[in-house]
């Protein structure tokens, strides 16, 4: 399958506060009706780390209970979710690429994760020593 680089017209939109739920170009997507698919689950972990990634380590630790083929079984959840991103009509990227140790989003995709706007506008709140405009960044937040 060729891969077509993004244009850069378009935001994925990921939510995740009050159900897992993504958008791209005012379309939404159902990536599936079971949201525990570990291929969901792999596509939350990583995007929750924002940009910093996740260890291979700890996403196999945390997708599987089996300690039995995990790099196999990693692999293939890997290709299969892009397979399925791909079907879905979304851009063809890797969605997750290896970064040295770290599994990150691709770049070639700007993606926007509600839950991690809300955890960046609390830490700013958190630090804000006016009391108006903590009150301002929290309410931002909310």
């Amino acid at each position: 399958m060729k891969k077509v680089k993004n244009s850069g017209n378009g935001v994925l939109e990921i939510r995740m506060l009050g159900g897992f739920s993504l958008s791209y170009e005012g379309k939404d997507y159902v990536l599936g009706r079971n949201n525990t698919a570990k291929f969901i689950q792999l596509l939350q972990l990583v995007w929750m780390q924002g940009g910093k990634g996740i260890p291979k380590d700890r996403l196999i630790q945390a997708l599987y209970e089996s300690q039995f083929n995990l790099n196999n079984s990693f692999y293939n959840l890997i290709y299969q979710m892009r397979k399925h991103m791909h079907r879905l009509g979304l851009p063809e990227i890797d969605y997750i690429i290896r970064d040295g140790g770290y599994y990150v989003m691709d770049p070639k995709l700007p993606v926007r994760v509600d839950a991690l706007e809300f955890r960046s506008l609390i830490e700013k709140a958190d630090m804000e020593a006016d009391e108006e405009a903590r009150f301002q960044v929290y309410k931002t937040a909310f």
